[in-house]
């Protein structure tokens, strides 16, 4: 599930925050009373603009090495970037993401090398297979 972030979604956003009146924002004697019902109508213009969707996630056709691990590895390894972003760390948990980082780094190589090194051995014309794949590479593939 994820929210779309539209140029006509946040158009209409700022179109409901125009039109919606914000006296009980004003009205209010306590900040705490005021600032809660600035958020819940913020809130409800926020969930009706940009709604939750359900996105489809499909696997893309140059990228078939790419396993259910990996995939799995590289979210990982993306929130453990985003740790060592936000947090201070000891040296011990910054030598473990960078030892993660590397292994990673080194199984995405691989399972690449092997897909295409599959890819070309299973083929019946080796060279012409191994110019596609060169060509899917370097992103002059034209294939239907």
């Amino acid at each position: 599930m994820r929210r779309q972030f539209t140029y006509n979604s946040t158009a209409e956003f700022k179109h409901l925050l125009f039109k919606e009146a914000w006296n009980n924002v004003y009205n209010c004697s306590d900040v705490n009373f005021s600032l809660e019902a600035f958020l819940a109508t913020f809130l409800h213009c926020f969930n009706i603009a940009f709604p939750f969707k359900r996105v489809n996630l499909y696997e893309r056709p140059n990228k078939k090495w790419l396993s259910k691990g990996l995939i799995v590895s590289s979210k990982r390894l993306q929130t453990l970037n985003n740790l060592k972003r936000t947090v201070t760390l000891t040296d011990e948990a910054l030598i473990y993401i960078t030892n993660y980082q590397r292994i990673h780094k080194r199984v995405l190589r691989e399972a690449k090398k092997s897909n295409n090194d599959r890819y070309v051995t299973e083929s019946a014309d080796k060279p012409k297979a191994m110019w596609r794949l060169i060509n899917r590479e370097t992103g002059k593939a034209t294939e239907n």
